[in-house]
């Protein structure tokens, strides 16, 4: 009988203990688990850079010739997560002009906002191939990417 009591006691004490409100479970009222914090965001920012003597440069503007003709300002920037889902978009703008070497170079600037927290990020500017990127790989280059394409 003793037995009997002392069983009944402990499963009362669980039930008691498991509907006091104890830290982390729901408050009074609330429907389900609580909401995750929103994701960080973030912004990547690049430049990308054409090295080839057929560039066509006026002023601060460039784009490239021949093979590259479809290099130049207004070129679609497409970011895409681990699952291949865009995630963001943006297009090239003119880019830095170098005070040296500026008629066999030619620089783009691109920046995508509002990017959510991803394992990967697959970045594509225009029609040259995607990069992949980890979500460290970025923090550690402060999300700023520096590319270049030709010789």
């Amino acid at each position: 009988m003793r037995r009997s009591v002392l069983a009944i006691l402990a499963v009362a004490l669980l039930v008691a203990a498991g509907c006091s409100g104890s830290a982390g479970s729901s408050p009074a009222g609330s429907v389900g688990p609580t909401p995750s914090p929103t994701p960080k965001q973030g912004t990547i920012t690049g430049n990308m850079t054409l090295i080839d003597s057929g560039n066509d440069r006026s002023g601060t503007i460039c784009s490239g010739t021949g093979g590259y003709s479809d290099f130049g300002p207004g070129m679609n920037v497409v970011v895409k997560n681990e699952k291949g889902e865009i995630i963001g978009t943006s297009v090239t703008e003119p880019g830095p002009v170098p005070s040296e070497f500026a008629v066999v170079t030619c620089t783009v600037s691109f920046s995508v906002d509002e990017l959510p927290r991803a394992k990967f990020y697959e970045i594509e500017v225009g029609r040259r191939g995607a990069l992949t990127y980890s979500y460290e790989e970025l923090e550690g280059m402060d999300w700023h990417l520096e590319l270049s394409l030709g010789s």
